[in-house]
């Protein structure tokens, strides 16, 4: 029992469980469930600030090279940056304009930075999914109503997002996503694939080589 209590709570532990039982993986999903909208709201926020700090500690390194770099690249102005990622011209700003008020991608810089204000893993998880579903507003509304972003198109735009945040302790933001957040209930499909994108741009940022060279 105290193990099966632990599971539910940190899902980055292996559930004990039949895999081939199609019954049991459907209860399993539906306890999760509970454990993400009950359980989560009421025990994570009494300790929260002492997990975070373990996370943190770990992550130290990581981080600290993810602020120098973004600090260093946030001297380039808002057009200079997304030239730098190869950002699609028809999303740049007027090479005249110096008002950060006129800045069309403020809404999704704002909505990533929520992420470090918010506690259950859930609710991070929901700033990435604000901040790609802002994102793609904005880009719809520069591109046209029609515009369908690829991966190459996104990539270089989140990873211009992601500096502009400048998110403190964003790797230890990421593990704890990835740790507490629950398998089939909060992490699969768009989700999922939101995240791995977040995860892969931090990872860029982080060992980019050319990044204190240009």
């Amino acid at each position: 029992r105290i193990h099966t209590t632990l599971t539910l709570l940190l899902p980055c532990l292996e559930w004990s469980r039949n895999e081939s039982s199609v019954d049991s993986l459907d209860e399993d999903v539906t306890v999760q469930l509970l454990v993400s909208e009950l359980v989560y709201p009421v025990f994570v926020p009494r300790v929260y600030s002492c997990i975070f700090s373990l996370y943190a500690l770990a992550h130290e390194e990581r981080d600290e090279l993810y602020m120098i770099r973004a600090r260093s690249l946030n001297r380039k102005s808002a057009l200079a940056l997304m030239q730098f990622y190869g950002v699609e011209r028809h999303f740049h700003p007027p090479s005249e304009s110096r008002d950060e008020g006129e800045d069309p991608w403020k809404a999704a810089v704002d909505a990533f930075k929520y992420i470090s204000t918010k506690l259950i893993a859930r609710q991070k998880l929901q700033c990435v999914k604000d901040t790609f579903a802002r994102l793609g507003d904005i880009a719809r509304t520069l591109a046209g109503p029609q515009y369908i972003m690829s991966m190459d198109s996104l990539m270089p735009l989140f990873m211009f997002i992601m500096v502009r945040a400048s998110v403190p302790y964003l790797g230890a933001e990421l593990q704890y996503i990835e740790d507490f957040s629950i398998i089939n209930a909060d992490v699969s499909g768009e989700s999922e694939f939101l995240f791995q994108t977040v995860k892969i741009a931090f990872y860029q940022i982080t060992t980019d080589k050319l990044i204190l060279d240009r």
